[in-house]
């Protein structure tokens, strides 16, 4: 190499991603229309294909199902409506391109007023604090036998 130096550069990397409009979790009334409109960032080819999935599901022609799927291939984005949401249309949606990561949304189809009243912390749930006590006793049973073994 006679002196030369070897240089090394590093590109940024942009990942393409696809990204579902709004929050990560919806709520729907029955009977109300359900729209899912998925973008797909940073993506320097056109996807050759644009997919969603409901609880694992594809379901681009499920029109029998009561969903309608809309998808542009060159402009990137896919929308897709349930005119009349049931409770069979609640869970997992992903919308998934070729070449990007996936997006996730949770829906929930609910009957009443408040659907701040469906949202359950992980941390407040009978199981979660049954857990964390049964752990917390665990820690403490064994800094108590291993400081009495010490002594």
């Amino acid at each position: 190499m006679n002196g030369s130096r070897l240089m090394c550069y590093i590109w940024p990397f942009a990942e393409a991603r696809a990204e579902i409009v709004g929050p990560v979790e919806k709520f729907v009334r029955p009977g109300s229309t359900l729209q899912l409109h998925c973008l797909v960032k940073k993506s320097t080819e056109i996807p050759s294909y644009l997919f969603w999935y409901h609880n694992f599901r594809m379901i681009n022609y499920d029109v029998d199902q009561g969903v309608n799927v809309s998808t542009d291939l060159v402009g990137r984005e896919s929308w897709l409506e349930v005119p009349k949401a049931s409770d069979r249309h609640s869970g997992n949606y992903t919308c998934e391109a070729s070449n990007a990561q996936p997006a996730r949304v949770l829906v929930h189809v609910f009957k009443g007023d408040n659907p701040a009243a469906m949202q359950h912390s992980m941390a407040s749930s009978p199981s979660m604090m049954a857990c964390t006590a049964l752990l917390t006793m665990f820690v403490t049973l064994k800094l108590a036998l291993q400081t009495n073994w010490n002594l």
